[in-house]
C-alpha cells in the first residue's frame, strides 16, 4: 500500500481508466476481529440499507477493488510515477461533524486545525447526483507541485454520511479537480437493496413521479406550506433540513430547487445572504451592501426578500429568497447551472410567492 492509502481512512484520488458507468452496492459490515475498536467520531458503514450508487468515470481514472469500508476507490497517475487517490464511502449516522472532519483531513496533508467560522467560509456548494453537498479545497496558500492535496466533499442523505475523497500531489490533484466535480455530478443514488445482486443503473436512477400541480410538500404535514408546483418540476426526496425539493424534469443533475425552513430570521438578512453567497465559493458582502444586493418579496400575504447571486468562475448561480411568517423562516434556493438557473428564475420567483402558509 503506498503512502497515498495510508493518508487516512477516507482517502481519494483519481485513476486511468475507461470512461463508463457502474452500479455498486454499499456492502454490509464485516465482522471486527478481537478486541478492535470502532474508530472514533466516524459512525460505521451503512449496511442495514445497502443503497446502490451509479456513476460515470472520468477517462483516465482506474479502478480498484472496493472494500467493506470503501464502495468506490480509484487512481489516476500523473508524471513522474505520481499518484491520486480517490475513494467513496458511506457512514451510518452523521460520519462525524464537518469540522472535525475537515481537521482530521487538513492534519493529513500537513495544514493547521481551523475553527467552526472558518470552516463556514471554506465549505463550497456542489452537485453531487440530484443533490447538493459540501465541497473543501484543502491546500496551502502557497505550495509546491509535490505538496499533498485533498479535495473532500460530503452528502448527508437519508441517514448516511457520504465521502468523495481525492488525495494525492497538488499538481496532479489540482489538474484533476474538473474531472472530480463532474464525477459527483454524474452520481446516482438508487433505492436500498437486501438481496446481494447489484441491481441495475436504470432502477438506480429513475426518476421520482411529477408533483401534482397543486400538492403540499408532505401532505399530512401540519406547518408546510401549499405551493403551486410548477408542471415540469419533478418532486425529489429532501434532503437534510430540507423540507421539499425538485428538479426541473429536462435538467437534472444541473439544477435544483429546494426549501427548508428555520425558527426566527435564520440569523439575519445580512448573515442569510452571506451563507448562500459561501455556498457559491463568493466573497461576504457588508451590510451597507444589502440595499442594492437584496429586493423585496411578497409571498402567501407575508413580506420577504430575495437575491440574484452568479458566480461566473464556476457558471453556477443560484436564486434565494427568504420569507418570514410568524416565529419562523422559510428559505427557497433555486441552485445549478447558470443557463438553467435564467431559464427556471420567473418560474421560481411565481412558486415562492404562491405560497400559502398554515396558520
Amino acid at each position: 500500500m503506498n503512502r497515498l492509502a495510508l493518508a487516512g481512512l477516507l482517502g481519494l484520488a483519481a485513476g486511468c481508466g475507461r470512461e463508463e458507468i457502474r452500479v455498486y452496492e454499499a456492502p454490509k459490515d464485516q465482522p471486527a476481529a478481537a478486541g478492535a475498536q470502532a474508530l472514533p467520531d466516524l459512525g460505521q458503514p451503512a449496511a442495514a440499507a445497502r443503497p446502490q450508487l451509479t456513476w460515470k468515470l472520468p477517462p483516465g481514472w482506474q479502478e480498484r477493488p472496493a472494500t467493506a469500508i470503501r464502495v468506490g476507490h480509484f487512481v489516476v497517475a500523473g508524471p513522474g510515477n505520481q499518484e491520486a487517490e480517490v475513494t467513496v464511502i458511506p457512514l451510518a449516522g452523521t460520519g462525524g461533524s464537518d469540522l472535525d472532519n475537515v481537521n482530521r483531513w487538513r492534519a493529513q496533508v500537513n495544514l493547521p486545525a481551523i475553527t467552526a467560522e472558518q470552516l463556514s467560509r471554506l465549505a463550497v456548494s456542489v452537485p453531487i447526483g440530484g443533490f447538493e453537498g459540501q465541497l473543501y479545497d484543502l491546500v496551502g496558500d502557497s505550495y509546491e507541485a509535490n505538496d499533498q492535496r485533498t479535495l473532500a466533499a460530503i452528502l448527508r442523505r437519508e441517514g448516511t454520511a457520504w465521502f468523495f475523497k481525492m488525495t494525492g500531489p497538488a499538481k496532479l490533484v489540482g489538474d484533476q479537480k474538473g474531472a472530480f466535480l463532474e464525477f459527483l455530478r454524474t452520481v446516482q443514488f438508487g433505492g436500498a437493496s437486501a438481496g446481494t445482486g447489484a441491481g441495475t443503473a436504470a432502477a438506480a436512477s429513475s426518476p421520482a413521479p411529477p408533483a401534482s400541480a397543486a400538492a403540499p410538500a408532505a401532505s399530512g404535514d401540519a406547518g408546510l406550506p401549499r405551493w403551486q408546483v410548477p408542471e415540469h418540476w419533478q418532486a425529489q426526496a429532501p434532503g437534510a433540513m430540507q423540507a421539499a425539493r425538485f428538479v426541473p424534469r429536462d435538467a437534472a443533475g444541473r439544477a435544483e430547487i429546494s426549501v427548508a425552513m428555520l425558527p426566527g430570521d435564520g440569523g439575519g438578512r445580512l448573515a442569510n445572504v452571506n451563507r448562500w453567497r459561501r455556498q457559491l465559493g463568493l466573497e461576504p458582502i457588508r451590510e451597507a451592501d444589502l440595499a442594492t444586493a437584496v429586493q423585496p418579496l411578497q409571498a402567501g400575504g407575508a413580506a420577504g426578500y430575495w437575491v440574484d447571486l452568479p458566480a461566473p468562475e464556476s457558471g453556477r448561480r443560484m436564486v434565494a429568497a427568504a420569507v418570514q411568517v410568524g416565529d419562523r423562516s422559510w428559505f427557497y434556493k433555486l441552485t445549478g447551472e447558470a443557463a438553467v438557473v435564467e431559464r427556471e428564475k420567473p418560474v421560481f420567483l411565481q412558486f415562492v410567492q404562491t405560497a400559502a402558509y398554515a396558520p
